[in-house]
C-alpha cells in the first residue's frame, strides 16, 4: 500500500499500525525459527562436533602423556620413587578427568566425586594409624592405585584416543628393548643399584647378564615384554611379526624362562591369523581348557606335591619350589577362608623344606600370582583371579589384542606374584579395565570396540 495515497489521518494511523504488527510478527517468526533449529537433534549434534573438535588437541596431547607416564612408571619404577611418582600419578588422574569429562560417561556430580575421591582417601589412609608399612603400603594399593588403575583402563578402552595411548606406552617399551639388549650383551648395569636386595652381578651367569634395566627384576620386566607381544594383532604382517618378535627379543634378554616361552607362543599367535581364528570360532575349548588346568592344579596341590622340596642346582630348586607353595595352596584358603588381607603373611607358619637352600619361609618369598592372592584375600582372591581369565576369554572374540594382553599377564600369574611388584599390578589393572569395558558392553556398540579386521 502507497502510504502517499492515504489522505485520511484515521486510514493513515491504522496503516501505519498493520505495518508494525507484520514487522513484529515477522520478527517472532524468526526468533521461533531459530529457537527450533537450536533444539533440533542435528544442531546439537554440529555443536557437539565443534565442540570436540575444539577440544581434540587437548585430548590427543592428554592420550600421548598417559601413555608415556604410565609407560614410565611401569618400566622405570626405581627412577620415579616418591615426589615424581606421585606426579605421574596425578598426570593418570588428570588425563582420566579430561576424558571423564570429554566422554560425558556420567553426571557432574558422579564426575566430581570420582575424581576428588583418590585425593581425599589418599592423605585419610596416610594417616591412618597401619601397624606396619607393609600393611600401609597394602592398604594404598588397593584402595587408591590399584582402583585408580582399572578406571584408566576402562576409559582407554572407550576412548576414540586410545591409540595415541598405546602408542606412548609402546614407545616407552621399545625403547627399553634396546637397553635390555646392551645390558644382556654388555654385562653391565644401566643403572647402577640394588635390584631385590641383591648387586647387578648376581644375575650375570658366564659373563651373560638377565637384563632388569630400570625394573625391580629380571621376570617383571619379561612379563612385562611378553605382554606387550599381542599388541602388534591389529598391523599388517610384516610390522605386526617385526613387533611382536622384537618384545620376544626383550623378553629372552631377561633370562627369564617363563616370560620367553609364553612370548614364543604369543608370537606364534600374532603371526599366525588363521590360528587366532579357529580360537575365536571355538572359544567354547579355550574355557574348558582354562578350567581344566584348574582342576589338575587343585589336585596336584592337594594330593601330589609336597613342601618337601628336592634337587641340588637353581634350576631344580626353582621349579621345586613353586610346586612346595602350590601344596600349601588349599591349606591357606581352607585355614584363612578370607586370606590375611594386609597383616601379612606370619612368619615361621608356612614353611618350605628344600635341599638347595634349607628351611624356606613364604613370608619372605611367593612366586606365585593365585597362592599370593589365597594368602592375602582367600577365596575372594581366587575367585577375582578366575574371573579376570574369565573377562579375557570373554572379549577374545572382539579385540584379540586386548584379551591376549590380559591373558598374558593372568597366564604369567601362574610363576610370579604379579601384584606383589607394584609396577606389574598397575599394568595388569589396566588391562583389567581395558578387557572390562569390552566384557560389559554390548555387541553392537562401535564406539566401545571395533571388531578386529585383518
Amino acid at each position: 500500500m502507497d502510504y502517499a495515497l492515504v489522505s485520511d489521518k484515521s486510514s493513515r494511523a491504522q496503516v501505519i499500525f498493520a505495518m508494525l504488527s507484520a514487522s513484529q510478527q515477522e520478527e517472532s517468526c524468526k526468533a521461533m525459527a531459530q529457537r527450533l533449529a537450536n533444539s533440533s537433534p542435528l544442531s546439537g549434534q554440529a555443536r557437539s562436533r565443534s565442540g570436540e573438535a575444539k577440544f581434540a588437541g587437548i585430548h590427543t596431547v592428554g592420550a600421548i602423556m598417559l601413555g608415556l607416564s604410565a609407560g614410565v612408571l611401569v618400566f622405570y619404577p626405581y627412577l620415579v620413587e616418591g615426589y615424581l611418582s606421585n606426579m605421574i600419578l596425578a598426570v593418570l588422574l588428570s588425563c582420566m578427568f579430561l576424558e571423564i569429562c570429554n566422554r560425558r560417561l556420567v553426571s557432574p556430580t558422579i564426575t566430581s566425586v570420582s575424581i576428588l575421591l583418590p585425593f581425599i582417601v589418599f592423605p585419610i589412609v596416610t594417616l591412618f594409624p597401619a601397624e606396619s608399612p607393609q600393611q600401609q603400603s597394602w592398604i594404598l594399593r588397593w584402595s587408591v592405585v590399584f582402583p585408580v588403575a582399572i578406571v584408566c583402563g576402562f576409559l582407554i578402552q572407550t576412548s576414540r584416543e586410545r591409540p595415541k595411548y598405546f602408542y606412548g606406552f609402546g614407545l616407552i617399551g621399545a625403547i627399553t628393548v634396546l637397553l635390555a639388549g646392551y645390558e644382556r650383551i654388555t654385562a653391565s648395569a644401566i643403572f647402577d643399584r640394588l635390584i631385590s636386595n641383591q648387586s647387578f652381578e648376581y644375575f650375570i651367569e658366564g659373563g651373560i647378564a638377565r637384563a632388569v634395566v630400570g625394573s625391580s627384576h629380571p621376570l617383571v620386566l619379561g612379563v612385562l615384554f611378553a605382554a606387550l607381544v599381542p599388541w602388534g594383532v591389529r598391523r599388517n604382517l610384516v610390522p605386526r611379526a617385526c613387533w611382536a618378535s622384537w618384545m620376544a627379543i626383550g623378553a629372552y634378554c631377561t633370562g627369564s624362562e617363563g616370560p620367553t616361552y609364553i612370548s614364543i607362543a604369543l608370537v606364534t599367535l600374532v603371526v599366525a591369523a588363521p590360528i587366532r581364528t579357529f580360537i575365536a570360532d571355538r572359544i567354547a575349548i579355550a574355557y574348558l581348557a582354562f578350567f581344566a588346568v584348574m582342576a589338575t592344579l587343585i589336585y596336584y596341590s592337594a594330593f601330589v606335591w609336597d613342601i618337601e622340596v628336592y634337587g641340588a642346582d637353581s634350576v631344580s630348586f626353582s621349579r621345586g619350589y613353586r610346586e612346595g607353595m602350590y601344596s600349601l595352596f588349599i591349606d591357606a584358603v581352607l585355614a584363612h577362608p578370607f586370606g590375611y588381607l594386609g597383616a601379612g603373611i606370619p612368619s615361621g607358619e608356612w614353611l618350605l623344606i628344600t635341599q638347595y637352600k634349607g628351611i624356606r619361609d613364604l613370608a619372605v618369598s611367593i612366586d606365585s600370582e593365585l597362592v599370593y592372592l589365597a594368602f592375602e584375600w582367600g577365596m575372594i582372591g581366587c575367585a577375582f583371579f578366575i574371573v579376570t581369565v574369565l573377562i579375557g576369554l570373554k572379549c577374545y572374540r572382539r579385540s584379540q589384542p586386548v584379551a591376549l594382553n590380559l591373558l598374558a599377564l593372568s597366564g604369567c600369574g601362574f610363576f610370579i606374584a604379579t601384584h606383589a611388584f607394584l609396577e606389574l599390578g598397575i599394568f595388569w589393572m589396566i588391562a583389567i579395565g581395558c578387557a572390562g569395558s569390552i566384557a560389559l558392553s554390548k555387541a553392537g556398540e562401535d564406539r566401545i570396540v571395533q571388531l578386529e579386521k585383518e
